[in-house]
C-alpha cells in the first residue's frame, strides 16, 4: 500500500482514503491538525480536501487508455505519487507532524470501501471529544463560581471580624446551659404534674465548672451541641483560609468551606429534634441532611445557589414545629425575622464586605428564642422536673 500526503501549502487537513477501479487500493492519508482559528477554516479545508480528490482523479483518468478499464500497478500508484509538476503533492511530512495535533479534532479512523465500488470514494470521519456531554437538569439557575465569589471578595481585617462573630452564639449556649437558665423557679414544683418519681441519684451537686443541679433536657442539649459543632468549622474557614486563598474558584473549592456548610445541615439535624421533640422527625432530618453533606464534601462541582436552597429548606425543616404547636406562633415568625433579616444582608451586600459579620450577629438572636423555646417542649418536661426538685433539696439542705 502506497502513502501519499497530500498537504495545502502550511497545514494538512483530512485523512483521505481512494478506492481505484481495480483491487489495488490507493492509500491517501493526510495527517490532520486543527490549528485554523479564522472564520473561514472549514470553507478552506473543504475546498483542499475536494481539491486534492480531484487532483488524483484526474491523474488515474488520464493515464487511462479510452475505451478499456485498466488495473493500476503498484508503478502506476507510484508515478501519481509524485509528479515533478504537481506543487500540491508532498512525500515527506515531518514524524512530529504525524503526532502532534488538536485533541478536539482528532482524525480516529478510516472507514475502509469496498473494493467492488465503481467510482473513487471518500470517507472521512472524525471523532467527537472523548469526554461525554453532561446535560445537567436543575430547578436552581446557577452562577458563575468565579464571577459569583470575586463580588464577594472580602479584606483580611473583614475575613477576621467573620470569624469573631462566630463566638457569641457557641458562648451563649454554653452560658445557658452550665449556669442552669433553663431550670425553671423553685416556685414552679408545684405546676407539675410528677409523672415519676425523682431520684437523688439524678442530682448533680454544684462546682466552679456549673450551676446545673441535674443534667438538662436533650432538646436543650441538641441545641448547644448545633451551635458549638459549626461554629469551630465556620471560624476556621473564615479566619484562616478565606483570605489567604486568592483564586474564587480555589477558595469556594476548599475543604474548610465545604466543612463550613456541611456542619450547617448537622446542625439542623440536630436542631429539628430541639423544636419538635420526635424522634421520627429526627429521622427524617437526619436523612435529607445527610444527603446535603455528602453533596457538599464529596461532589466535585459546586453549585452555590443549590447549595444556599439545600440550607434554607433545612432551616425550615427544623422551624415548622414551631408553628404546627400553634401555642407560641410568635416565636416562629420572630425566628424567621431574624433570618429573613439576616439573609437580606447576605445575599444583597448592603454595606459591602461587613455585611457577612453582619448576617452573622443577626441571625445569632434566633439563638436564645430557640433555646427558650426548647424547654418548653413535652420531652423537656421530665428533665426540668428532676431539676426543680434537685433545686428545692439542694436549697433545703
Amino acid at each position: 500500500m502506497t502513502k501519499v500526503f497530500i498537504t495545502d501549502n502550511n497545514r494538512a487537513d483530512s485523512v483521505l482514503r481512494l478506492s481505484p477501479y481495480s483491487a489495488p487500493k490507493l492509500s491517501i492519508p493526510v495527517f490532520a491538525r486543527n490549528v485554523m482559528g479564522a472564520s473561514g477554516a472549514t470553507s478552506r479545508k473543504r475546498n483542499t480536501t475536494r481539491n486534492a480528490m480531484l487532483l488524483v482523479d484526474d491523474s488515474i483518468s488520464h493515464q487511462q487508455t479510452p475505451g478499456m478499464k485498466r488495473t493500476n500497478t503498484p508503478e502506476d500508484l507510484m508515478a501519481l505519487a509524485s509528479p515533478p509538476s504537481s506543487p500540491s503533492l508532498n512525500l515527506s511530512l515531518p514524524t512530529e507532524e504525524l503526532t502532534s495535533g488538536s485533541s478536539e479534532d482528532e482524525v480516529s479512523s478510516i472507514d475502509d470501501v469496498s473494493d467492488s465500488q465503481a467510482k473513487p470514494a471518500l470517507s472521512v470521519r472524525r471523532s467527537s471529544s472523548r469526554r461525554p456531554i453532561e446535560k445537567q437538569l436543575s430547578l436552581v439557575k446557577e452562577v458563575d463560581v468565579a464571577k459569583y465569589m470575586t463580588n464577594r471578595q472580602m479584606t483580611a481585617k473583614q475575613e477576621r471580624w467573620n470569624a469573631y462573630t462566630m463566638i457569641p452564639s457557641p458562648l451563649f449556649c454554653l452560658y445557658y446551659i452550665f449556669t442552669a437558665q433553663w431550670v425553671p423557679p423553685l416556685e414552679s414544683l408545684e405546676t407539675y404534674d410528677m409523672q415519676q418519681e425523682p431520684s437523688v441519684a439524678a442530682c448533680l451537686t454544684p462546682s466552679a465548672f456549673h450551676y446545673m443541679p441535674s443534667l438538662p433536657p436533650i432538646p436543650v442539649v441538641m441545641i448547644g451541641a448545633a451551635i458549638c459543632l459549626h461554629a469551630p468549622f465556620s471560624f476556621i474557614y473564615h479566619f484562616f483560609y478565606a483570605h489567604t486563598l486568592v483564586h474564587p474558584v480555589e477558595r469556594t473549592n476548599h475543604l474548610s468551606r465545604r466543612l463550613d456548610q456541611a456542619m450547617i445541615h448537622v446542625s439542623s439535624a440536630l436542631m429539628s429534634f430541639s423544636t419538635s421533640g420526635s424522634w421520627q422527625f429526627f429521622f427524617i432530618n437526619c436523612l435529607y441532611n445527610c444527603e446535603c453533606v455528602y453533596r457538599h464534601l464529596f461532589v466535585r462541582r459546586v453549585k452555590p445557589r443549590a447549595n444556599q436552597l439545600r440550607i434554607l429548606i433545612s432551616m425550615l425543616a427544623y422551624t415548622m414545629p414551631i408553628w404546627k404547636r400553634g401555642e407560641q406562633p410568635v416565636v416562629f415568625l420572630q425566628v424567621w425575622a431574624c433570618f429573613a433579616l439576616g439573609g437580606w444582608f447576605f445575599i444583597a451586600y448592603p454595606i459591602g464586605g461587613w455585611s457577612h459579620s453582619v448576617f452573622h450577629l443577626i441571625v445569632a438572636l434566633a439563638i436564645p428564642l430557640l433555646m427558650t423555646f426548647s424547654v418548653t417542649q413535652p420531652a423537656s418536661q421530665a428533665a426540668l422536673q428532676q431539676a426543680v426538685w434537685c433545686s428545692g433539696l439542694t436549697a433545703s439542705a
